[in-house]
């Protein structure tokens, strides 16, 4: 041992004589390495466990609260969209009062309930999937943001071509373009926490 430390600092490699005396070497210093390797992989091993188990401590509640209240929203909104669909599918002339949206034929009166009626009941349906499956959450999040931002659109760019600024019109603005602006912000947020973990 004293003459590898010599040799060491003298930067030459050791001298050794004879075939047992090399080999005896060659296996102290593979012992020597895989000491080191070995204690530098469990402190390491030790201290990612550490830093993990205090990340779930740290964030892990918080996370987990934050996840539930995006389902109990999404179930909120699903119960909304739902209860608002099946009103227009049974009364399709309610629209006429608050949109002013009425049917002139028999097939209006079928086209209003399918697509006031059946498309809202399918999207508060979507909405109350992923508050109930955590699985779902994010899918339905996508999709329901993806909605909210095409609606809102067109909604908007049609109150600017009509130059039509009734509470209807600027509360659904506000409610769908809002809507998938909340979503965006709640996924950017979930990617950064994916990142981190």
């Amino acid at each position: 041992m004293g003459l590898f430390v010599q040799d060491r600092e003298s930067g030459r490699a050791p001298k050794l004589r004879g075939e047992r005396a090399a080999l005896e070497y060659l296996h102290g210093l593979n012992a020597t390495l895989a000491r080191s390797i070995g204690a530098t992989g469990r402190a390491m091993a030790a201290c990612r466990g550490g830093m993990l188990k205090w990340q779930a401590s740290a964030r892990g509640p918080r996370r987990e609260g934050g996840r539930m209240v995006v389902r109990v929203l999404l179930g909120l909104f699903g119960l909304m969209w739902t209860g608002y669909g099946l009103w227009c599918f049974a009364e399709p002339g309610i629209l006429r009062e608050f949109a002013g949206i009425a049917a002139l034929s028999p097939t209006g009166s079928v086209d209003l309930r399918a697509t006031y009626g059946g498309l809202q009941i399918a999207v508060g349906l979507l909405l109350l999937g992923g508050a109930l499956r955590a699985a779902l959450t994010r899918p339905v999040l996508i999709a329901y943001g993806t909605i909210c931002a095409g609606v809102g659109s067109a909604r908007l760019l049609g109150a600017l071509l009509e130059s039509e600024w009734s509470s209807y019109t600027v509360s659904g603005i506000g409610l769908e373009l809002g809507t998938a602006l909340v979503v965006l912000v709640v996924l950017t947020r979930g990617e950064r926490d994916v990142r981190v973990r």
